[in-house]
C-alpha cells in the first residue's frame, strides 16, 4: 500500500503532460499575443497608449518652414525703400519715364537688376564658403550676372540668365572651383532654385591667379 501523500506513477505523468500542455498554451497565446502586436500596434492597445511617432511626424508644417517679412515703401513717382525686418533697406526705382519725369534719373536699382544681383550675391556666397570649406585662400570674387527677356508686352520675365564668375587667388585648385560654382547653381542657391523653374540660368568661370 502507499502512502497517503504519495503520487501514483501514472498519475505523475498525467500531471506532467497536463502542465507541459499549459505551457504549450501560454507559448502559444504569447506568441500569437506578440505576431498581432508586430501586425497592428493598435490592435492590443488602449488609451492612453498610442503608436509611438517618428520626429519627422511629428514636425508641422510651420515649424517645417521660414517665412522672410520685408516691406516696401512709396517715396514718389517710381522711387520705393524696400526694409528687412532687422533695418536693412534697398532703394528702387525705374529708368521709365513718368509724368512727372520725361528724363528719369534712377535713384536706386531696378525691381528686375534687383532679381539679377539677389541671384550673384546668393550664389556668391555659396561659392566663397564652399572654397573655404576646401581651404581654398579666396583673395577675391566677383559675379556678373546678365539676364534675357521681351523687349514687349507684358509682363517681360527673364528667359535666361548667365552668371560669370571671376575668382581670385595664388593657390586656388580649378577642381574645387569648379565644384564650388556648379553645386551653388544646382543644390545650394536658394535664389536660383526659386527662379529656374522659369528661366534658364547658365553659368561659367574664370580664375585669376595673380
Amino acid at each position: 500500500m502507499s502512502e497517503p501523500n504519495a503520487t501514483h506513477p501514472q498519475n505523475a505523468t498525467a500531471l506532467n503532460s497536463t502542465h507541459q500542455a499549459a505551457q504549450t498554451m501560454n507559448i502559444s497565446s504569447s506568441s500569437t499575443e506578440h505576431r498581432t502586436r508586430n501586425q497592428n500596434p493598435l490592435v492590443l492597445l488602449s488609451p492612453p497608449y498610442s503608436r509611438v511617432t517618428s520626429y519627422q511626424d511629428r514636425v508641422s508644417a510651420e515649424d517645417a518652414t521660414t517665412v522672410s517679412k520685408v516691406e516696401v515703401k512709396w517715396v514718389e513717382d517710381d522711387l520705393f525703400l524696400g526694409c528687412d525686418e532687422a533695418g536693412h533697406s534697398v532703394v528702387f526705382d525705374s529708368a521709365l519715364p513718368t509724368p512727372t519725369r520725361t528724363k528719369p534719373r534712377p535713384k536706386g536699382i531696378g525691381p528686375m537688376n534687383a532679381l539679377l544681383t539677389s541671384l550673384g550675391a546668393c550664389s556668391g556666397m555659396d561659392v566663397a564658403a564652399i572654397l573655404q570649406k576646401r581651404k581654398q585662400r579666396l583673395d577675391s570674387l566677383k559675379v556678373e550676372v546678365s539676364g534675357r527677356r521681351p523687349r514687349y508686352g507684358h509682363p517681360k520675365p527673364f528667359t535666361e540668365i548667365h552668371l560669370r564668375y571671376l575668382v581670385g587667388g595664388a593657390a586656388l585648385e580649378e577642381k574645387y572651383v569648379k565644384e564650388a560654382v556648379t553645386d551653388s547653381i544646382t543644390k545650394f542657391c536658394s535664389v536660383a532654385a526659386t527662379i529656374n523653374a522659369k528661366a534658364k540660368i547658365s553659368f561659367s568661370y574664370e580664375i585669376a591667379r595673380a
